[in-house]
């Protein structure tokens, strides 16, 4: 499985966190012409930072950088991508009948709080602001393509709003869940 992108001829480093760009990230890194990536296997798909420093006692990771995305915001992409959009050929019948409270109140591996990957890392990109955040990428590898979007779910974009999957009790709950990242980064649910 590849979980991690090491790019090689820069000394950089790619953590994927699950729904925050991360594929069109590695699309974008498989395209450029100023780039030698490579990958490394794992046991775990998108394993956390402490699994790095586990497994890769010996090397140092140098330039890692990784996106976050609004925790409420990443909960209903990665249960609408799971649900309706995703491209794996597995049986997904164990989840169609999970309502998006049971998705949040029980999460898999992949949306637990986020700071199990951003951490010890140089630069931290956002989501919501990664036309203008990922230029530091596009920079450091003197590679100024646009990124494009890959994995995202077909829904009605135009009427689309994330917050009408909360009630007040499952929003206070990813508040209280989530809430290392949604300080640290400032996320409200409102904004």
């Amino acid at each position: 499985m590849r979980t991690i992108s090491e790019i090689a001829n820069r000394n950089a480093t790619f953590i994927h966190i699950p729904k925050t760009a991360g594929q069109a990230i590695i699309n974008w890194f498989k395209q450029s012409p100023n780039v030698d990536l490579t990958y490394r296997d794992c046991s775990q798909g998108h394993p956390k930072r402490q699994w790095y420093d586990e497994n890769w006692k010996q090397e140092k990771l140098e330039n890692v950088f990784v996106v976050v995305r609004n925790p409420w915001s990443r909960l209903v992409s990665g249960y609408l991508y799971t649900k309706y959009g995703s491209e794996k050929k597995y049986d997904r019948s164990w989840f169609v009948r999970k309502t998006f409270e049971e998705f949040v109140r029980n999460p898999s591996r992949h949306y637990l709080p986020q700071d199990l990957w951003y951490k010890e890392t140089d630069t931290i990109l956002k989501h919501e602001n990664l036309k203008e955040d990922f230029k530091l990428i596009q920079n450091f590898f003197n590679d100024h393509r646009e990124l494009e979007t890959y994995n995202v779910t077909n829904v009605n974009k135009e009427n689309f709003d994330w917050r009408t999957f909360y009630d007040e009790p499952l929003k206070e709950f990813v508040k209280e869940k989530y809430a290392k990242e949604i300080e640290f980064f400032g996320y409200e649910y409102d904004a």
